[in-house]
């Protein structure tokens, strides 16, 4: 039976920036997709010695091993959320997250960012959404992505009050935000769903194994692309078309 986001999943989405998924890879498919991907890229994931000296890789190579999470009912939800019209089914890039020394706490990296090119546009282009795999139980200490949340919205309507249709990557974050970053920790199977303009970073892996997380996106349909909306929400909008609203002030 196909998984479809409850009314205040969908509202914490508008308003939040994100939503999460729980178990939405089954278990079988998490073990087999993390058996390969450690295959591709010559690793063991029981076996330190085989690590990298970095915290964080990125493994472009095993995108063809997480094929089978990007699943059918990985894209019903992304089509309950920005409508019937991006590209379906493609894979994701691993990102791993070592374990590192240190307290069991969360502590984000440096480096808070929006995805995407660097002369963005206010309304998307190029991706709709951001998707993040977990492979792996994953506590707040253990390298969740973290997530400042309403910040897409922050950045929304700070920058077309300043009449910006691009927005330099200089000037992105230069907004007055209402939150601070959080952690959002999951497990494994478990997927999160991100607003293309929300703001986030990485975190410091603190745990005692290897954060196998994977990231995708739901890119923009080269037949379809994004039409803007204005004024109140009509009937028809999607709720990537709603957190866009531009009849009211954040």
């Amino acid at each position: 039976m196909a998984r479809y986001f409850q009314p205040h999943e969908v509202t914490q989405f508008v308003e939040m920036g994100y939503v999460v998924a729980p178990a939405i890879i089954p278990p079988d498919v998490v073990a087999g997709c993390r058996r390969a991907m450690w295959e591709k890229i010559g690793m063991r994931e029981d076996d330190p010695s085989t690590w990298p000296a970095h915290p964080v890789g990125v493994y472009p190579q095993a995108h063809e091993t997480t094929l089978p999470c990007r699943s059918p009912a990985v894209d019903a939800l992304v089509e309950q959320l920005v409508g019937p019209h991006f590209v379906r089914g493609t894979g994701y890039w691993p990102v791993l997250s070592f374990p590192r020394p240190g307290p069991r706490q969360w502590r984000a990296f440096p480096g808070e960012h929006v995805d995407g090119h660097p002369d963005r546009c206010i309304y998307p282009t190029d991706r709709l959404l951001i998707i993040l795999c977990y492979l792996t139980d994953t506590e707040a200490h253990g390298g969740p992505l973290a997530v400042r949340p309403g910040s897409h919205m922050d950045i929304f309507h700070h920058h077309r009050r300043a009449g910006r249709h691009h927005i330099p990557h200089e000037l992105m974050l230069e907004v007055p935000f209402r939150h601070e970053l959080q952690p959002i920790p999951g497990r494994a199977g478990d997927v999160v769903f991100l607003h293309y303009m929300t703001s986030h970073s990485s975190s410091w892996n603190h745990a005692d194994h290897v954060r196998v997380g994977l990231n995708a996106n739901a890119n923009v349909h080269p037949q379809y692309p994004y039409r803007p909306r204005t004024g109140p929400p009509q009937p028809g909008w999607t709720p990537l078309d709603i957190s866009l609203r531009t009849d009211r002030e954040n």
